[in-house]
């Protein structure tokens, strides 16, 4: 599946977040509901990558964005991804459920994706119907030592 890139103008909002440490504490935190579904859960995060954005706000998004994931893929895979692109942080949470048909993408929460388009710009849906959905946004990097235009190299995939 695609993660698509996202392009956004907003200036840094709230506190220096360790997405090293948060994404696995929030996957952690919503693994007794992916176990009750048989889902599993895995993300892809460099060690130290930071990012700005408000934390219990952050937190509370990502939660049910990844909650909702888990819901769309019983017996399948929710997977949680960021990575350093030019001065940005891109997060994306696919899952591999059924995905929803463009005209049925109401089903995504609402509530977590109005704080993320407050703390950056509009956030991307993309159902592909079959295969899953992909959310994606993006947060102002916290630490942007990399020179503009150089990408990470890509983290190791680990399990929950």
């Amino acid at each position: 599946m695609r993660v698509p890139e996202v392009a956004f103008e907003h200036p840094p909002i709230g506190e220096i977040l360790d997405l090293s440490q948060e994404i696995p504490d929030l996957l952690a935190r919503a693994a007794p509901s992916a176990r009750t579904t048989g889902c599993r859960l895995e993300y892809a995060v460099p060690p130290g990558l930071r990012a700005c954005a408000e934390r219990s706000g952050f937190r509370e998004a990502m939660a049910e964005l990844i909650r909702h994931a888990i819901d769309q893929a019983p017996g399948g895979q929710v997977l949680v991804t960021a990575s350093s692109q030019s001065g940005w942080i891109q997060i994306s949470i696919c899952d591999d459920g059924l995905g929803a048909a463009p005209e049925h993408q109401q089903t995504v929460p609402r509530k977590p994706l109005r704080f993320l388009e407050n703390q950056v710009g509009p956030v991307q849906i993309a159902p592909h119907p079959g295969q899953g959905t992909v959310v994606t946004f993006r947060l102002r990097q916290a630490d942007a030592r990399a020179p503009r235009g150089v990408t990470a190299t890509a983290p190791a995939l680990t399990a929950i």
